[in-house]
């Protein structure tokens, strides 16, 4: 995790986001590789994958990919959670005293994860500043700059996801195209019993390719979307609880800078 300058109102989380580098040739390679298992005449999909032109390793790969991201991320949502389990009982304030933040900040020295180190600017901020509404607006602007960062994470997997099925689409356009142009080709020799045969097996291939390009992307499209989504959802889960453990353990003993304020203009009139 990063925090940019304290004058910059936004903070930049990358702890949960796998590498790109990482996702996308973990997971091409991964589709890369079913589709070479499949290269044996004898294996379940091989017609499916091998016989239907080029277009169905590129969807494999792309699917590949996305499900690459989604088993990295998951991979570092989970770690997350073991140290927010693991620290949550450290990150306690008694009050907003010298002492007690030394103590406090003392009981997550060497520790790590988002919670900590947001707990850890958080007290340095009021320890700095001994100002309540700069706290309270670091940890709003945290809270937006984390959520954010978590959507800009999903944008090229979801770019991936809506590109299988039109991966798919151009297969059909293709597979189509070939029938069509197989068909015409074996009606100018519609007398040979031999060429029409030959012609129809070229049509159906043609046409065999089209559907089975759809088939193959929308089916990759529905596998990977699923998972995306749940991840997401939990790692909207873990980012909220890690907020609410923040304001818990420190809005309560934060002064009242508002009511301090309006208690200080009373006395003057």
């Amino acid at each position: 995790m990063r925090f940019l300058s304290p004058n910059n109102d936004k903070a930049v989380c990358r702890d949960l986001d796998p590498q790109v580098p990482y996702w996308m040739s973990i997971g091409g390679l991964a589709g890369l590789v079913f589709y070479l298992l499949n290269a044996i005449p004898s294996a379940p999909m091989h017609q499916l994958l091998h016989q239907r032109g080029g277009i169905q390793p590129i969807s494999l790969i792309t699917g590949g990919m996305v499900l690459g991201f989604v088993a990295l991320k998951l991979i570092a949502i989970r770690r997350e959670q073991r140290l927010v389990r693991r620290n949550k009982s450290e990150i306690v304030l008694e009050e907003c005293g010298e002492e007690s933040i030394n103590i406090a900040l003392s009981h997550v020295a060497g520790k790590h994860g988002i919670l900590v180190r947001r707990w850890r600017s958080l007290l340095e901020l009021w320890s700095n500043t001994q100002s309540s509404s700069k706290v309270t607006d670091r940890l709003e602007t945290d809270t937006e700059a984390f959520d954010l960062a978590q959507q800009n994470s999903y944008a090229l997997p979801r770019i991936l996801v809506w590109a299988i099925p039109i991966l798919g689409f151009l297969g059909t356009v293709i597979g189509i195209g070939s029938a069509v142009g197989q068909f015409d080709s074996f009606l100018s020799n519609a007398d040979d019993i031999d060429v029409l045969r030959d012609g129809l097996a070229n049509v159906t291939g043609g046409l065999g390719t089209a559907f089975d390009t759809t088939f193959l992307a929308l089916s990759i499209s529905l596998i990977v979307m699923l998972p995306l989504a749940a991840v997401e959802r939990q790692e909207q889960r873990l980012l909220t609880r890690i907020d609410l453990i923040l304001r818990q353990s420190l809005l309560p003993v934060l002064p009242d800078t508002a009511g301090s304020q309006k208690q200080g203009v009373n006395q003057k009139e």
